[in-house]
């Protein structure tokens, strides 16, 4: 069984179809890419497969709850064969995966309104972004001592979300940007935005 066939599977699920529309993907067209990419799939992937389920359902025990279709669609994400069949289809498998852990697209890069002084950076908790990769981009992109790191990251994760620090608002955003990008490629749904103070 390859990856593949699991995402298959998850397109059979309604949720996970809305899910799709929601984002503006076509379910259809997705599972047509899909069916393409089985065909031209190697056949010896059964590992990969067995690998996802194993790790989702370790990740879900380990959080005392039901694996959800956001938990194997976070690892499956990761396969690169299956990343190019979904980004074919035009959707990307990072906005799918944002949307399936936080219900919504990503928050927008901009504010409402100009605001003069300073902005909050809030990062939100999920299940899927690691606490290393948190503070990492903590400590690299915000320049927060390892101490500070170690408090927001904390605060993150029990209150469910934590202000990052008090930033202009061209700084704020440029910053917010680079974390997002870090956060795709490395495959997280960090939720990072701005408040005003």
């Amino acid at each position: 069984m390859h990856p593949l066939h699991l995402a298959f599977g998850l397109l059979q699920d309604e949720q996970f179809q809305q899910v799709i529309t929601k984002v503006g993907g076509d379910p259809a067209r997705i599972e047509e890419a899909i069916n393409t990419g089985l065909d031209a799939a190697p056949q010896d992937a059964g590992r990969d497969a067995i690998e996802s389920l194993a790790y989702v359902s370790a990740v879900a025990q380990h959080l005392g709850r039901k694996a959800t279709c956001g938990d194997l669609w976070a690892r499956l994400a990761r396969n690169p064969d299956l990343a190019r069949v979904f980004e074919t289809s035009g959707l990307p498998v990072h906005r799918l995966l944002f949307a399936l852990v936080h219900g919504t697209e990503p928050p927008a890069l901009r504010l409402p309104a100009p605001v003069p002084g300073a902005v909050h950076v809030v990062l939100r908790n999920d299940d899927v972004t690691t606490v290393e990769f948190v503070m990492s981009i903590l400590r690299e992109v915000f320049e927060l001592d390892p101490a500070q790191a170690e408090v927001v990251t904390m605060e993150t994760h029990h209150q469910g979300r934590a202000i990052v620090g008090r930033f202009a608002p061209d700084v704020a955003m440029t910053r917010i940007e680079s974390v997002r990008t870090r956060a795709r490629a490395a495959g997280f749904p960090l939720w990072v935005g701005v408040e005003p103070c």
